[in-house]
C-alpha cells in the first residue's frame, strides 16, 4: 500500500496517487499526512490517481469515511477529480 501526494502551489493542485489495497483505515491516514503537510490548503483543487489501487470499501465504510472526513477542521473544500 501507498500514497503520494505532490502539492503545487502555484497552480493551486494536490496530486494523489495511491497503489496496492486500500482500505478505510488506510485511506484516512493517508488523509491525515496530507492535512499535516505544511504546504496543504484545503482551497486547493485536487487530482486522485487510484489505477494501481484496489479500494476495499463497502457502503458502510465508504459513508463512515465520508462522516470522518466531513468532521476534519481542515477538510479540503476544493474541487476532486479521481
Amino acid at each position: 500500500m501507498a500514497c503520494e501526494f505532490t502539492i503545487d502551489t502555484i497552480n493551486k493542485l494536490i496530486f494523489a496517487k495511491y497503489s496496492g489495497t486500500i482500505d478505510r483505515l488506510y485511506l484516512q491516514d493517508c488523509i491525515e499526512q496530507l492535512f499535516s503537510n505544511p504546504n496543504f490548503n484545503p482551497e486547493f483543487d485536487g487530482i486522485s490517481d487510484f489505477r494501481s489501487a484496489k479500494l476495499e470499501m463497502n457502503y458502510e465504510e465508504l459513508s463512515q469515511f465520508r462522516h470522518w472526513l466531513n468532521e476534519q477542521e481542515n477538510h479540503s473544500i476544493g474541487r476532486c477529480a479521481c
